[in-house]
């Protein structure tokens, strides 16, 4: 249907066609009568402008109706409306024609002021229903009662068998807490009904208005009249109604939802999909086609048959903490945001309410999956919503690439997901499983670091006169191809415990989901033979060990991954060398994926070149098994747009348009007499702006000067005078956006009064804010490394280097887990006379079991200044000493050497012996560890945290 008169939308299984026939022009008509054969559902309307006696017995026939009616018999299509008039004049020229069951009528209550009449007409089956209709959920003023009950019936819950835990146990337990989530919902809450609601700007005004004018006579000067004071009322009603929200819009209210209004929000459904020659509308259809494409990319034809066949050596160094403490489940439960709940109903807001009640219940629950290496059934379960991808182009939805399956999980499942993947991280960085430059779910690791150290190589790289390319690859639907059998390999194969591998062996089996596509269909429960749940805290983490050997080919060095995203680099003489470097490893990565199933997407292969002289052509591509990957001006990778000279001009430019859109609608909302409070419309300029037009400067900002590449002693400019102009507008809107002044305002002025700043300030805060946060980076970050190496050279300091150079060098810290709860402060004597405070410490003493471990440290310094320190430990009548000199330090130092040499000493017993359940450690009042760990327990060095790891039960305080 090529006709700008004629348009039509697939919903719900219905065909819906609009025609609009000029009374002069036939075009419509035309295009109708050579359409084929109308598909089932097909509903036919709009303003034909056209007589016949099929449908206006009254009159006779023009020559536009004797085709539309010979049309519509051919087609077997009847008119819905008869002899009805539909306009002021009494003609029936608005039609309605269907080839399915219809009610259709003329509605004189809903006229919308028009000369035409509304028509209306009703189908058998809902054109949409919302998801979850029906379903129960507990308000805000049912908090309370429910908290009560869960607290009142909490004790109906069977008990986690710790001494013996099974997995049938487990998963008992798992379904009891799910019920009792249910019982209580279904008791207090109110269920949610599929209602619709009436404009919040249809006031008294406007009702009283629309009944004037249904009231009047058809045709009269009073319906005239009438009609144009109703047009009146509605505009003065939305525009007082919106001016009132935005007026009252405030830095802790409804601000953030106001500047929302600038993204338009699609309420019809996506294209039909497109599979080969058929076109998929069918809802049912659709969801099916997405399902299988999305969910079922491998199957287990593909996986291994047995993972556990070969032996692989066990990391000893990697030790599986079966502990779990309250503090630590409680944050890995309630401490996410109230994301969606999964097919149990129960959300993160129902659980923090719970909490006190089941508390206690959960981290058991939460124990026990740890020491049996297992997760319970009821949490495998889940509701998958398969979502457009956000940001694509309309033909994009025609394919199911662009859509992404959202698995909706228990969030009490999620919340022991949450807390292995936090540990299980850190673990993988400590024993240097993962690759040094492979980013993702990792704490201090994101992609602006990760295109930071890419930068930093190609700058040394072309300081020394050489050509830099790069190749991004994607691997296709990372989380979807990951399979079960392959996983546990590779995790074996990595030296991961024994316990962990079950667990992720028995979290990838047996799952289960209902899939819906978000437009009201449903599909029923499936099986998944493969694939890691999108929507998991843990699948990240877990993909990312799935698919770290390809980041170990060849020469890490030169592979850059964050998730799914590879970027490899070639350096060489020329981008011929460079190119061949760059097919070899795309060679081997491709072999590597063919061994391990896993794909990579060629339409999504990017080629660039780094060059500083334009005296040779950089034309050479890279072939990908038969497409040609031709070299590009510019690619995006990890969200920044990276040019051949490294510039960064598009990048700004783009992300600075982007910035500029915000900018101007926050700056629409305000005028000189009306508008937002200027403190919430500084706010939502800060935080909608400035992030959007300064994302990966951190990365690539080149500060005002750099060292001279010929004379070292010399500085030059950057040239970051014109990146900063290219920044400038939209700080500039912002700022008039919160006081909206005349144009002829000094800017100076305006940034002054507004509170935003212009983009140099801008830039430079985000600059000493990056410096910071890199001195604070551990000593194995990528970034670290490249900090501290020295240059080849005549090779000038790079951008990263320059940046880290405002806060001059640092101690580097090492990355450690927070404490989880199993370091806990003791009684403060602080502050008492000697005497009072040992006569409590024996007090104390008395009453701790034999299996507790004492141990004291101290540090002192003599009037000769020389400094010293020493460690003692008490258990079972038997002493261990330790004791040394410090040169050239003072008594804190001594303190603080003494109370790790304590720690080192108490470490030591626990693990030699099995008795020892507690360590008390009684540090010098005076160190800064006795000071510091009182506040803050973590502190504790973690060559302590070794001593409980291997036990539980052992706890140090």
């Amino acid at each position: 249907l090529e006709d700008g008169c004629v348009c039509w939308i697939e919903v719900c299984g219905y065909t819906i066609i609009n025609v609009y026939r000029r009374a002069s022009a036939d075009s419509a008509t035309e295009t109708l009568t050579k359409w084929g054969p109308p598909p089932p559902r097909s509903i036919i309307a709009g303003d034909f402008n056209a007589s016949h006696q099929l449908w206006d017995p009254g009159r006779g026939a023009d020559p536009a109706g004797n085709k539309i009616a010979e049309w519509a018999e051919k087609h077997d299509l009847l008119p819905a409306l008869t002899d009805t008039p539909t306009r002021h004049s009494g003609k029936c020229i608005d039609l309605v024609f269907t080839n399915c069951p219809a009610a259709t009528r003329v509605e004189h209550s809903l006229n919308t002021g028009s000369d035409h009449y509304t028509v209306v007409t009703n189908l058998p089956e809902p054109l949409r229903t919302t998801p979850g209709a029906g379903k129960k959920y507990v308000p805000l003023e049912c908090w309370e009662d429910f908290g009560q009950l869960m607290h009142s019936f909490a004790w109906t819950l069977p008990s986690v068998d710790l001494t013996s835990p099974s997995e049938v146990n487990l998963d008992k337990c798992a379904k009891a807490l799910q019920d009792l989530f249910k019982q209580v919902i279904e008791a207090v809450g109110k269920t949610r009904h599929q209602n619709a609601h009436s404009a919040p700007w249809w006031s008294e005004k406007c009702k009283a208005a629309h009944k004037t004018y249904k009231e009047s006579a058809d045709g009269s000067p009073a319906q005239e009249e009438a009609r144009k004071t109703l047009r009146d009322t509605i505009r003065r009603s939305k525009r007082a109604h919106w001016d009132e929200i935005i007026s009252e819009a405030s830095a802790t209210r409804n601000i953030w939802s106001v500047a929302k209004w600038r993204k338009a929000t699609d309420r019809f459904q996506p294209p039909p999909l497109i599979d080969g020659d058929k076109s998929i509308s069918d809802p049912t259809e659709r969801a099916t086609f997405l399902r299988d494409k999305l969910l079922k990319r491998k199957t287990t034809e593909e996986d291994i048959s047995d993972p556990w066949e070969e032996d692989f050596p066990v990391n000893k160094n990697i030790h599986w903490d079966q502990t779990v403490s309250e503090p630590e489940a409680k944050k890995a439960t309630t401490g996410s945001g109230n994301t969606a709940p999964g097919a149990d109903g129960i959300s993160v807001a129902l659980l923090q309410l719970a909490w006190p009640a089941i508390g206690e219940y959960v981290t058991n629950l939460f124990r026990g999956c740890l020491m049996v290496g297992y997760h319970p059934l009821p949490f495998r379960s889940a509701e998958i919503t398969i979502i457009p991808k956000p940001g694509k182009p309309e033909k994009a939805y025609t394919t199911h690439k662009g859509y992404r399956p959202i698995s909706l999980l228990s969030c009490i499942g999620k919340g022991l997901e949450r807390l292995l993947a936090r540990r299980i991280s850190l673990l993988a960085m400590e024993h240097k499983i993962l690759p040094e430059q492979y980013f993702g779910a990792l704490p201090k690791r994101s992609a602006t670091d990760l295109v930071a150290c890419l930068l930093h190589d190609a700058e040394v790289a072309l300081a020394q006169g050489l050509v830099v390319s790069l190749l991004t690859l994607d691997i296709s639907g990372a989380f979807d191809i990951v399979m079960r059998n392959r996983l546990v390999y590779r995790l074996r194969e990595q030296g991961w415990p024994p316990l962990f591998v079950r667990w992720v062996d028995s979290f990838m089996s047996d799952r289960k989901a209902l899939v819906r596509n978000g437009y009201g269909t449903t599909l029923p429960e499936t099986e998944l033979e493969c694939g890691a749940p999108q929507g998991s805290p843990i699948s990240p983490i877990v993909s990312m060990l799935y698919f770290s050997p390809s980041l170990k080919l060849n020469d890490p060095n030169t592979r850059f991954g964050y998730a799914d995203d590879i970027g490899i680099m070639a350096v060489g003489a020329d981008t011929k060398e460079t190119a061949q470097k760059l097919q070899w490893e795309l060679e081997d990565t491709l072999n590597w994926g063919d061994v391990n199933a896993v794909s990579f997407d060629p339409d999504k292969a990017e080629l660039i070149h780094f060059y500083r002289t334009r005296s040779q052509t950089h034309d050479e591509g890279v072939d990908f098994r038969g497409k040609t990957i031709a070299p590009q001006d510019s690619v995006r990778w990890l969200g920044i747009h990276l040019d051949s000279r490294l510039s960064f001009k598009k990048h700004l430019g783009i992300m600075t348009g982007k910035a500029l859109k915000a900018a101007n609608f926050l700056r629409s909302l305000n005028k000189t007499q009306k508008g937002s409070p200027p403190d919430a419309v500084a706010m939502a300029a800060k935080a909608c702006v400035a992030p959007v037009a300064l994302y990966g400067t951190e990365a690539f900002w080149p500060g005002e000067s750099r060292q001279s590449a010929t004379n070292p002693s010399r500085q030059v400019g950057t040239g970051s005078t014109g990146l900063t102009a290219i920044l400038e507008p939209p700080f500039r809107a912002a700022a008039r956006a919160v006081v909206p002044v005349w144009k002829t305002t000094n800017l100076p002025i305006i940034h002054r009064e507004s509170g935003v700043p212009p983009a140099s300030v801008w830039v430079a805060q985000t600059r000493l804010r990056t410096a910071a946060r890199f001195a604070g980076l551990d000593r194995n970050h990528p970034i670290s490394r490249r900090i501290d190496k020295k240059l080849p050279p005549r090779v000038p300091p790079t951008r990263l280097q320059r940046t880290a150079a405002l806060v001059g060098k640092t101690i580097r810290p090492s990355l450690f887990a927070k404490n989880n709860g199993a370091v806990k402060a003791g009684p403060d004597f602080r502050g008492l006379p000697k005497s009072e405070a040992a006569e409590k410490h024996l007090e104390l003493l008395d009453g701790l079991p034999r299996s507790t471990l004492l141990a004291y440290s101290d540090g002192s310094q003599d009037k000769q200044g020389n400094t010293g320190w020493g460690a003692v430990t008490y258990h079972d009548f038997k002493r261990t000493t330790a004791r040394g000199p410090l040169a050239n330090a003072e008594v804190y130092d001594a303190e603080a050497t003494g109370a790790f040499e304590a720690m080192k000493l108490a470490r030591a017993r626990a693990l030699a012996n099995p008795d020892i359940r507690e360590i008390r450690l009684f540090l010098g009042q005076l160190s800064g560890g006795g000071w510091n760990i009182r506040s803050n327990p973590r502190l504790i060095p973690r060559s302590l945290h070794g001593a409980t790891t291997n036990r539980p039960e052992t706890t140090p305080t």
